[in-house]
């Protein structure tokens, strides 16, 4: 059994004035697909969050599940934007004085949506007051201080909660939108929206949000970077599967973006195995096999993209390791099997991170 880094192991393994919005619903939270829904009815139920279902609508982290037929990763002086000064036209004398415009400082802010958009947060020089917790009680993955940060459960918002906070700022994401009304939100204080959902968007809209567009911009080149440079230590018909057991022995396999995990894998120029053009109807980069399916999965290469925080997950992953078709696969015969955690790699630093570790398994 190899050992591995950080997220591997080798299988074997707003105010008070408005505190009257005591309304608790369910919010949907993941890699992935939210359901619309009205903040009227105070109970009304949606989606889980990845840390309970294997979601099915966002682009950075794979959330946890337990029953994929319903839905899917510092300092505060972060939010000044200054302008280009205006020059006075060349056709007149007179000289014209412009103040700088500065977009507002936020000293309050409260994310709320999938975990990659605090750890992208985080990176762009913010710590938020509280923000959206993908096991609900604390943040996975996030390889920076988030002790100051209030953990708020990603499968129940508690508004009058969010209003006691005070916040200035709160940032969210279309998802989490799609199912809480805007207005809603924006009833407590100024709430702007990470719309895109493509993840380098999501990158650069949080970035012009937080007036932090260049620290952005770096991220971003940081990645490409990282990825240019693996990418001429990587063979070039690596094969992989990528595949996630799920409670009730729920077999699903990555065969497409947007989730994190996949999407840095094809940016490294990788090929899923099987993939979209096989499972077209998979929804999300996500496709579902039956246990007769399991030979499916012959690439040489097999990353169980699996979290031991989620009930239930270790035992079914157990069972369908013990059945016959899983135990003839190339990759199992060969010992090629690594088990990542899917939760380990929110945001762009987490996507990074998983490159380096990934790398570092090739290389053993």
């Amino acid at each position: 059994m190899l050992g591995l880094p950080n997220m591997f192991t080798f299988l074997t393994e707003g105010r008070s004035s408005r505190s009257m919005l005591g309304i608790c619903i369910v919010l949907l939270i993941s890699s992935f697909s939210c359901g619309n829904s009205s903040t009227s009815n105070p109970s009304e139920q949606v989606t889980p969050s990845e840390s309970t279902e294997p979601a099915e609508t966002h682009q950075d982290s794979d959330n946890t599940g337990s029953s994929p037929e319903l839905t899917e990763n510092r300092s505060e002086d972060h939010n000044e934007q200054k302008t280009d000064d205006i020059q006075p036209s060349s056709s007149t004398s007179e000289e014209i004085e412009v103040d700088e415009v500065k977009t507002p400082k936020y000293e309050r802010v409260v994310i709320l949506g999938e975990e990659f958009l605090l750890a992208d947060a985080l990176a762009m020089g913010l710590t938020p007051i509280a923000a959206t917790a993908t096991l609900n009680d604390r943040f996975v993955g996030i390889n920076r201080n988030t002790d100051m940060i209030q953990p708020l459960p990603s499968t129940e918002a508690n508004f009058e909660l969010l209003a006691s906070l005070e916040p200035d700022l709160i940032v969210a994401t279309q998802n989490l939108i799609d199912i809480v009304s805007l207005d809603t939100l924006e009833g407590i204080t100024t709430t702007k929206v990470v719309a895109s959902s493509d993840w380098r968007q999501q990158v650069i809209e949080l970035g012009e949000i937080l007036g932090t567009n260049e620290t952005a911009d770096e991220i971003l080149n940081e990645y490409d970077t990282l990825i240019s440079e693996t990418k001429q230590s990587l063979a070039s018909d690596l094969t992989v599967s990528v595949v996630t057991i799920y409670p009730g022995n729920t077999i699903a396999v990555w065969v497409d973006g947007p989730s994190n995990i996949p999407q840095t894998l094809i940016d490294l120029g990788v090929e899923l195995f099987p993939n979209k053009s096989t499972y077209q109807n998979a929804r999300y980069g996500r496709a579902y096999l039956s246990l007769e399916q399991i030979s499916d999965l012959n690439s040489p290469f097999i990353l169980l993209s699996q979290s031991n925080e989620v009930s239930g997950e270790s035992e079914s992953l157990n069972e369908i390791e013990s059945n016959p078709l899983w135990q003839n696969l190339p990759a199992v015969r060969s010992g090629n099997v690594v088990v990542i955690n899917r939760l380990g790699y929110p945001g762009v630093e987490g996507r990074m991170e998983f490159i380096k570790d990934f790398r570092e398994v090739l290389t053993k």
